[in-house]
This record gives C-alpha cells, structure tokens and sequence, in this order.
C-alpha cells in the first residue's frame, strides 16, 4: 500500500519500497535513529540535522517512483553523473520544495514507509516521543536450530 507524504503542498504516494531503494535510504534512517535515541535519553540533539537526513530518505523514497523525479536526473546535463550524484541532485529539489512545516510532519511518514517495508516500530516507554521503526525485521524469527544455539538454550 502506497504512503502519502506532502512536499511543496503536493501530496505524493511513495510505494512500497524495492530493495535498492531499500538500501540507499537505510543510512539515513540508521542516523535518525541514532538522534532519536539520543533525544530519548535527555541529550540536545540538532533537529536539522534529524530532518535533513529525514528529508533525504523522503525524497530517495519517492525517486523510486516518481516520473518527475526520475526526468529531472534524466536531463543530458547531469550525464557522466553518479548514481550517488544524482540522488543528491533529487535531495536537493526536494529540500527546495519541501516546507519547515512539512518536514516537521515527516516521522510518521517515515515510520509508515519503513512499517509497509516490514520494518515494526518500536513502542516508546511512557514520557518519550514516538520511535522511528526499528532496523530490526518486523517477522519474528523461529529459534536456531543449529547445534551451538540448542546447547545455549538448554544451559549446556
């Protein structure tokens, strides 16, 4: 199911994510997860730096899909450009287009976006704000079947 974020008073739907989306926007998230649990704990985090790096998975996010963006890096001026080069290209118009007000509604599509990607977040304990979901899976994994985790199970 698709996530409907707002850039520019345009609202967008970002699909599910592939799994090359997946992995460019997955630094970005590790950040703002680090800023989040740093907040978590009373420590002054820099906010614009949390929504810089949020803005950026936002807008890698839609590339995915968006025809738009996808004819902006398409232009015969950023030929020869990297991968790398051009989704900074495509940060950068969004980071233009987005507003303040915007960018500070963008957790719970981040949240929603990382959820649809089977991503579970994580439920915050009473008194801190919502968590970006977690990097861990969100299936439960059977137990190890193997030998050493058996042995480890059993206390042996």
């Amino acid at each position: 199911m698709a996530v409907k974020v707002t850039v520019g008073g345009k609202d967008h739907l970002v699909q599910p994510l592939v799994f090359a989306t997946l992995e460019k926007v997955w630094p970005k998230l590790l950040v703002v997860q680090e800023l989040v649990k740093e907040a978590q704990t009373g420590a002054v985090i820099d906010a614009v730096k949390m929504m810089n790096h949020a803005v950026g998975f936002i807008a890698l996010a839609m590339l995915q899909d968006s025809a738009e963006l996808k004819a902006l890096i398409a232009d015969e001026k950023y030929n020869g450009m990297t991968d790398e080069e051009k989704d900074l290209i495509v940060i950068n118009h969004i980071k233009h287009q987005i507003s303040a007000v915007e960018v500070q509604n963008l957790e719970p599509v981040v949240n929603a976006i990382m959820e649809e990607a089977g991503f579970k977040s994580e439920e915050p304990k009473a008194g801190e704000p919502a968590a970006i979901p977690s990097t861990a899976t969100g299936t439960d994994s059977s137990p190890s079947s193997s030998p050493q985790a058996a042995k480890e199970g059993a206390g042996t």
